[in-house]
């Protein structure tokens, strides 16, 4: 394995934020442990699904890969997984693919709520 190959591997498995890659038809073709923590599941149990059935919501998945907008930021709570998160989404469009990046900001969000 080449030395950027292996470093990007390790990024991408041992980066604390969740991240996500969806085909141009909103389907999950790459996602890494800690989005599989966040949500509760396994690689394979989201891999090939559509995005929608998985996060519920994917609007900002779909304006990112239409070209609408180059970089989309937003925070939401996902009530399925007990989660609240930053969400940035952009698009890579020679792929036709669309990435995002998950921060878990739920123990803030909950302390926030208590006060």
């Amino acid at each position: 394995m080449e030395t950027s190959t292996t470093l990007w591997k390790l990024l991408w498995d041992f980066d604390p934020n969740g991240l996500l890659v969806l085909d141009g038809k909103l389907h999950v073709i790459l996602v890494n442990p800690a989005l599989c923590r966040m949500l509760k599941t396994d690689a394979e149990s989201l891999l090939g699904r559509s995005a929608a059935d998985v996060l519920g919501d994917v609007t900002e998945f779909r304006s990112a890969l239409s070209g609408r907008e180059k970089i989309v930021g937003i925070e939401r709570e996902y009530p399925r997984y007990d989660l609240y998160v930053r969400k940035v989404i952009f698009p890579i469009p020679d792929e036709n693919i669309v990435a995002g990046i998950f921060v878990d900001l739920t123990t803030e969000w909950r302390h926030e709520q208590e006060l």
